[in-house]
């Protein structure tokens, strides 16, 4: 099942987000018929931070969403970085998203 997650018009979301480099063994695309094979590097390794589901997102996926900022504020506060803008980690109001099926 395909879901649009919707904020309010000429409101621009960040998905907050984590990354770290790494050295190691990994799976890596690679041309030609076997498509993966595992190669030792350096990798930068991301993901979405997750917060619990809020209400909006809880009757399609239960156990969490992602971290989603909508306020500017928030936003510059989570691109500063810090341990402190982990603080940001909650769900988002459930007046500021709607889904689209």
């Amino acid at each position: 099942q395909k879901l649009l997650g919707q904020v309010a018009a000429g409101t621009v979301a960040y998905f907050a987000g984590v990354w770290q480099s790494w050295h190691g063994p990994r799976l890596a695309a690679q041309p030609g018929p076997k498509r993966r094979e595992r190669e030792e590097r350096d990798w930068m390794l991301f993901a979405f931070l997750p917060t619990e589901a809020n209400d909006v997102v809880r009757p399609y996926h239960d156990k969490a969403s992602p971290v989603i900022l909508v306020e500017p504020k928030k936003q510059a506060e989570w691109l500063a970085g810090g341990e402190m803008s982990f603080r940001l980690q909650r769900p988002l109001a459930n007046d500021r998203l709607a889904v689209r099926e």
